[in-house]
């Protein structure tokens, strides 16, 4: 299968399919291997539907995406549509990907799904959900959540230390232990990754939110050391200049390759032959060199006045 590329700044992406019965694709930040981008299905500002792209795909990995866990399948559900539509668009960490596709879901009756919502504000927040944290440190966050009566409702996550959030994702990972309990189709599993970035301690006493509301299952304390906070910190302030430099590396690898195999052959040797290698090398060490007696030369003048 080919990987296609698709612009949004920082992403690569690829829409695979928007239907009513299945919207799939995946994303992929660049630069982060650990962050799995959260995909919104909107309707205008509406968001109708919520999922993470955190599913495996060989296809990913094989091109290079990091561990391939990158992937998204969302089955839209009428019951969560507050009116009908006729076109959505698909959004990554929102930021549009993709507008205007047309998609057509009616609800059968909104005075009805009006009224049912207003009903829905008058019970204590959380109510007819069932959240388990089921483990949590600095490197994984995992559990499920379940709206009982609303089968093919995916809630959405947030961990948060105060008004940070360390954590976001959607509850829509297969497990067959809930299949098993009968709770639902089994597909209200979570696993969030904590941003280290957004640590506003070594040590974050933190609470887990459903669908905007706080849950019943507690405080819970997230730990990392100093020297980890401050590592992705940087990473995440110089993300786009590390890529850049990556790509500049590979780049320049390949061109010392390309060098190498030339010498050679202009001298009937083995394409890797050491006499090329060496003879490259010592042409870049030269050329190196008299870059940095420019550079000592400039600093020299700038500093001295002249």
């Amino acid at each position: 299968m080919t990987v296609e590329i698709m612009p949004l700044s920082g992403y690569k992406y690829h829409i695979d399919i928007v239907t009513e019965e299945r919207v799939a694709g995946w994303a992929f930040k660049v630069g982060d291997g650990n962050h799995h981008p959260v995909v919104e299905i909107r309707s205008g500002d509406t968001v109708l539907w919520r999922t993470q792209a955190s599913q495996y795909r060989k296809d990913l990995e094989a091109a290079g995406f990091g561990n391939g866990e990158f992937g998204f399948v969302l089955v839209p559900s009428v019951s969560a549509l507050p009116h009908s539509v006729t076109s959505v668009g698909v959004y990554i960490d929102g930021m549009l990907a993709q507008a205007d596709i047309p998609f057509v879901m009616e609800v059968a009756d909104s005075t009805v799904i009006e009224v049912l919502s207003v009903e829905s504000t008058q019970i204590a927040p959380l109510a007819d959900y069932r959240v388990t944290l089921d483990h949590f440190d600095e490197d994984v966050i995992r559990g499920w959540a379940f709206r009982s009566g609303h089968e093919g409702h995916r809630p959405t996550l947030e961990v948060r230390s105060g008004y940070v959030v360390i954590a976001s994702g959607v509850a829509d990972g297969f497990r067959e232990d809930l299949l098993n309990a009968d709770i639902g189709d089994g597909a209200y599993g979570f696993v969030l990754t904590p941003s280290l970035a957004a640590f506003v301690s070594t040590a974050c006493e933190c609470e887990l939110y459903v669908d905007g509301e706080l849950s019943n299952v507690g405080s819970f304390t997230l730990e990392a050391d100093q020297d980890r906070i401050s590592s992705a910190l940087y990473e995440e302030t110089f993300a786009d200049e590390m890529v850049d430099f990556t790509k500049s590396l590979k780049a320049k690898i390949a061109e010392l390759k390309a060098n190498v195999v030339s010498v050679n052959r202009d001298a009937s040797r083995p394409d890797l032959a050491v006499d090329g290698q060496l003879t490259v090398a010592m042409d870049e060490i030269a050329e190196l060199s008299v870059r940095i007696k420019v550079i000592e030369n400039v600093l020299m003048n700038h500093f001295l006045g002249k």
